[in-house]
């Protein structure tokens, strides 16, 4: 990131991601105060939301036993848990709130 800042403009730094990458915009946005704007299109809530919900949609079959063989499989090519890559867990670190949402 340092090296798309410019002199004087590094409080102004935005975002744009779209499907995977607007899910991970959140994710990088929730880790890095720095972003002051965000633009996520059509990102997923969480990959094993979207595993399940593809897998009915796209073949009419159930996501199990489908699902959790897909996730583990997953697992093993990034070498991380697909569970730590879920939007809903980081938007309520950027989103606005209001003063009386929090009393």
């Amino acid at each position: 990131m340092r090296e798309g800042r410019r002199p004087g403009k590094s409080d102004r730094i935005g975002l744009v991601g779209v499907s995977m990458g607007g899910t991970i915009s959140i994710g990088y946005a929730a880790e890095n105060p720095a972003i002051r704007l965000l633009v996520s299109d059509c990102a997923f809530s969480s990959i094993s939301d979207t595993v399940a919900t593809s897998i009915r949609f796209f073949t009419g079959l159930p996501a199990f036993p489908f699902a959790p063989a897909i996730v583990f499989w997953t697992e093993r090519a990034i070498g991380g848990r697909v569970a730590d890559i879920d939007a809903k867990k980081w938007i309520a670190r950027i989103a606005p709130t209001s003063p009386t949402r929090n009393s």
